[in-house]
């Protein structure tokens, strides 16, 4: 299953790519055509290995390959950011000192703010499906149950239970 996952995963990848480049689906590319004999040569390969069940295996293979492109989404949206804030730098520049001092200011602030979403959030993204998305598929924990760090008190003294409550006159 898990070669047979690759192997889908590789020709939806390369599929959609060629689909993107062409503008559409192209049906008379013969490298397209490969890419889909290859794409379901993968989902064959699935589907011998484990049946019905394979097909939970598809959504898996799909759901990990838009989660990646999603990343690739969030980096170019960083890159479109950046060019529009040097357009709009590149013409205040042309309208007077001040104008230019203002800029300056615009295009260093807004660069620090665009580097630190460029950094951060694809990388954060990027370590969830490491972490969460990858290591599920082999990781076996094999050590000690978790405990929080705790030691005896010595300068504090624990609180005293509550007082139970008094009987109601009457």
């Amino acid at each position: 299953m898990r070669i047979g996952a690759i192997i889908l995963a590789v020709g939806v990848s390369f599929a959609g790519l060629t689909v993107i480049h062409a503008g559409g689906f192209d049906f008379h590319n013969p490298t397209f055509d490969a890419l889909i004999v290859v794409t379901l040569a993968g989902l064959v390969m699935m589907l011998a290995a484990e049946g019905a069940q394979a097909l939970m295996g598809l959504i898996e293979v799909v759901s990990h390959i838009l989660s990646y492109t999603r990343l690739v989404g969030i980096l170019l949206a960083s890159v479109i950011l950046a060019a529009v804030i040097d357009q709009v730098i590149w013409g205040m520049l042309h309208n007077g000192i001040v104008w230019a001092f203002v800029g300056a200011v615009i295009l260093v602030f807004g660069q620090v703010f665009n580097l630190i979403l460029a950094v951060f959030e694809p990388g954060i993204q990027g370590a969830r499906l490491i972490f969460v998305e990858q290591f599920s598929k082999f990781y076996e924990g094999n050590g000690r149950p978790y405990a929080p760090f705790s030691s005896a008190r010595v300068f504090t003294k624990k609180p005293a239970p509550p007082a139970p409550p008094a009987p109601a006159a009457g």
